[in-house]
C-alpha cells in the first residue's frame, strides 16, 4: 500500500514538475511528428525528450549536447553549471530559471532563460538553449524546417570569403591572428567598411547585433546578408555595383533605418500606379514601399503598362500577371524570388535574362513575344508549365533539362529539331506546331533519326497536342514481335497458366540457365553477356517464366515488355526506356548480338518487381520472382 502511494507521489510531481517547466519556459507540447531531429557533425544526437520549441527558442538536454561537443559540464551548486571548452579558454555559468550567463567571468543579460528542467521517466533532464549555448562555445547551428532537422557543427571559425572583410575585422576585435568565431563579433553594434575594397559581404551575416552599417565605395555586388540584421538603424551603400539590389534583403525592416544613403521613393509608371492603388485600396496619398511589400498576388493584365520600375518592392509576391501590355524591360522582378506563377504574354519582351533567379517558379507564360534566347530558363527546374508559343525560338536545347515540365507550348517558332525534348518524361501536353519551316505537315522530318522512336512514344502518352498521328510518323498498327526476323507475339499466360514463385539462374556465356533447379536452353548463339560493366540478356528467357509477353517492332527496332498493366519499350542503341508511358534513363542501351537483342538485366528485372543477386565467382546470375509481385501487375 505503502508502494502504491510513493508511485501516486512519484507521478504527481513529474506531473508538476511538467507544468513547472510549461510556466516558466512557455513550452507547447509537441506533438511527435513536429519533433525536429538534432545532428551534431553530420550524426544524429538522439536525447529524450530531444529538441523542444519555447517561445521560438529551441532548447536540447545539456548532458548529451555537451558530451557530444566535447564540452566539460560540472555543477556548482543545486542547478548551477559550469560549462568549459578547454580548446577556446571558454567557461559559461548557467543556472536554473536564470536570464543571466556568466561567460569567463563577465555577466551578460538575455532575453530568455538559461536552463530549465524537463521531466524524463523519473527524473528532471536539464535543458539549456541550443543555438546560443553552441554559438558560445564556437560552434554553427543550421536549421532546416522544411526536414524537421537542426544540422549543429562543433568548432566552426568564421571562414572569410572577402580578406579585406576579414582585416577590418580583425583589428576591431584586436585578434591579428588565430580563428574568429562568431561569439567574437556578437557585441559589434556599430561597424564602418567604407571604402576598403570590399568584394564580399557574405559573412556579414554572423553580425547580428549591429545597428550601424557603413559599406560605401566598395566593389559589393550582393546585399542578400544583411536580411538577417533586422537591429539596423543606420545603413550606407552608395560606391557599389550600380545593379545592386538594396531592397530586398531590408524589405521587412527598411522603415526602421532612420540614416541612409538610400532612396525608398516609389516611381510608377501611371497605368502600373493605378492597378496598385486598385489593388492595394489606397485611392490617394504616397504609395510607400511598405504598402506593397505584403502582396502576393498582383494581376495587371491589359492595363497599357510600359514601365515595370517599382515592382521591386513586391519582395512577398507569389502570382504575378502583366500580360498584354508593353512592357520591354523586366529588370525590376529579378529579384522577386517567391514567384510561383510568372504571365507575360503580349507583350515586346525578348531580353529574359531577369527571370533566371526566379527558382520557385513553377508556372510561365511567355507566349507572344520576340524571345530568342531561352538559356536564362535553364536552371528553372521547378517549372510544370511553360508556355513559349510564338515567338522567334530557334533552339529548344536550354529547356530539355527542366525534367519537371507537364505542359510545353513550343508552337510557331523557328525550330527544326526538338532538342533533346524526348527527354521530358513527365509532360502530358505538347503543342509544337510548325517545328520545321521546310516540311510543315511533317514533324518527323525534323527529328533525327536516332531520336525519333523515343519521340514517338512520347508522342503516344500525350493528353493534349496540336500534332497528329501522321505528322509525327505513328502508325495505326504496330508490330508487336520479339524477334528482328520473325513476326510473332508472345502471348501473355492466361491466369491459370501464370507461374508460381520461380528461382531462375544464369550464367555469362552460357546458353543454358534453370527455372526451380529445372534446366532450360536458349537458342543457339544465345547467351547472357556483359558490356561497358552492364548485363545484357535476351528478355525472352526471363518473361515467359513469370508470366509476362515480349514483342518486337523490326521498323522502331523497339521491344516491348507487357507484365499485366505495366508496359515496358526499350530502343535498340537508346539509353532511354519508357516505362508506363514515362521517359527513364538507361546505364546501357540494348544492343543486338547474333541477331538477338540484349536488354539491360537489372533496369528490367528490378522494374519488373524481380530480386536480383550476382555471383561474381561463377559469373551466375540470380533472379527470385514471387507470384505476391503479381500485385503491382
Amino acid at each position: 500500500m505503502i508502494s502504491s502511494k510513493n508511485k501516486l507521489f512519484k507521478s504527481l510531481v513529474i506531473m508538476l514538475v511538467f507544468i513547472l517547466f510549461i510556466n516558466s519556459f512557455g513550452v507547447v507540447s509537441q506533438a511527435e511528428d513536429n519533433k525536429q531531429v538534432v545532428f551534431v557533425n553530420e550524426r544524429e544526437l538522439r536525447a529524450e525528450p530531444g529538441a523542444i520549441d519555447s517561445n521560438g527558442i529551441i532548447y536540447f538536454p545539456m548532458h548529451p549536447l555537451c558530451n557530444a561537443l566535447g564540452i566539460t559540464a560540472k555543477p556548482v551548486s543545486q542547478d548551477t553549471y559550469k560549462l568549459t571548452y578547454a580548446k577556446l579558454n571558454r567557461e559559461i555559468t548557467i543556472a536554473k530559471g536564470n536570464k543571466t550567463i556568466i561567460i569567463n567571468g563577465i555577466s551578460h543579460q538575455l532575453s530568455f532563460n538559461v536552463m530549465g528542467t524537463y521531466p524524463v521517466g523519473t527524473i528532471e533532464e536539464y535543458m539549456i538553449p541550443l543555438k546560443y549555448i553552441v554559438e558560445q562555445f564556437g560552434g554553427e547551428v543550421n536549421f532546416a524546417p522544411e526536414l524537421k532537422r537542426i544540422y549543429v557543427t562543433g568548432d566552426a571559425p568564421i571562414k572569410f570569403k572577402d580578406k579585406a572583410l576579414e582585416e577590418s575585422v580583425r583589428a576591431l576585435t584586436k585578434k591579428p591572428v588565430g580563428d574568429i568565431y562568431k561569439f567574437d563579433v556578437q557585441d559589434i553594434f556599430s561597424l564602418d567598411l567604407s571604402a576598403k575594397g570590399i568584394t564580399n559581404i557574405d559573412d556579414l551575416k554572423y553580425f547580428e547585433n549591429l545597428t550601424y552599417l557603413d559599406i560605401r565605395d566598395n566593389k559589393i555586388s550582393n546585399l542578400s546578408a544583411i536580411e538577417n540584421l533586422k537591429g539596423l538603424t543606420a545603413l550606407f551603400v552608395k560606391g557599389n555595383d550600380p545593379s545592386l539590389d538594396v531592397f530586398t534583403p531590408i524589405a521587412m525592416f527598411y522603415e526602421n533605418i532612420k540614416q541612409t544613403d538610400i532612396s525608398f521613393d516609389v516611381k510608377l509608371d501611371s497605368n502600373l500606379e493605378l492597378a496598385i492603388r486598385t489593388a492595394i485600396k489606397k485611392t490617394t496619398g504616397k504609395i510607400e514601399p511598405k504598402d506593397i511589400r505584403g502582396l502576393a498576388e498582383f494581376n495587371a493584365s491589359g492595363k497599357k503598362i510600359l514601365s515595370i520600375e517599382g515592382l521591386n518592392y513586391m519582395v512577398s509576391l507569389k502570382k504575378l500577371d502583366l500580360s498584354n501590355n508593353s512592357i520591354l524591360n523586366l529588370g525590376p522582378i529579378k529579384n522577386l524570388t517567391k514567384l510561383e506563377s510568372l504571365t507575360l504574354n503580349k507583350n515586346g519582351i525578348s531580353d529574359i535574362s531577369a527571370l533566371s533567379k526566379l527558382q520557385k517558379l513553377s508556372a510561365l507564360d511567355l507566349s507572344n513575344n520576340k524571345i530568342k534566347d531561352l538559356s536564362f530558363l535553364k536552371d528553372l527546374k521547378g517549372l510544370n508549365v511553360l508556355k513559349l508559343s510564338d515567338n522567334v525560338i530557334t533552339d529548344a536545347a536550354p529547356i530539355n533539362g527542366l525534367l519537371n515540365i507537364k505542359e510545353l507550348y513550343l508552337s510557331n517558332n523557328k525550330l527544326t529539331d526538338t532538342f533533346g525534348l524526348e527527354k521530358l518524361m513527365n509532360l502530358n501536353t505538347l503543342y509544337l506546331k510548325d517545328i520545321d519551316p521546310k516540311d510543315p505537315k511533317k514533324v518527323t522530318s525534323a527529328i533525327p533519326k536516332e531520336k525519333l522512336k523515343v519521340f514517338k512514344d512520347l508522342f503516344t502518352k500525350l493528353k493534349k497536342t496540336d500534332l497528329t498521328k501522321e505528322e509525327v510518323g505513328v502508325p495505326t498498327v504496330t508490330g508487336v514481335t520479339y524477334s528482328p526476323t520473325k513476326a510473332t507475339i508472345t502471348p501473355t499466360p492466361s491466369p491459370s497458366t501464370v507461374p508460381g514463385d520461380a528461382i531462375l539462374r544464369y550464367y555469362i556465356g552460357k546458353s543454358t540457365y534453370t527455372v526451380n533447379g529445372l534446366e532450360y536452353k536458349m537458342d543457339t548463339g544465345v547467351a547472357p553477356i556483359i558490356r561497358n560493366g552492364r548485363t545484357g540478356i535476351p528478355v525472352k528467357y526471363i518473361a515467359q517464366h513469370i508470366g509476362a509477353s515480349t514483342g518486337w517492332d523490326e521498323k522502331e527496332r523497339k521491344v516491348t515488355i507487357t507484365y499485366g498493366s505495366k508496359v515496358i519499350n526499350l530502343y535498340v542503341d537508346i539509353d532511354y526506356a519508357m516505362v508506363d508511358g514515362k521517359m527513364t534513363k538507361l546505364d546501357v542501351a540494348p544492343f543486338i548480338v547474333n541477331g538477338r537483342t540484349m536488354v539491360p538485366l537489372r533496369f528490367v528485372t528490378e522494374t519488373l518487381g524481380l530480386e536480383t543477386k550476382w555471383n561474381e565467382a561463377n559469373k551466375e546470375i540470380t533472379l527470385i520472382y514471387k507470384k505476391i509481385n503479381k500485385k503491382n501487375k
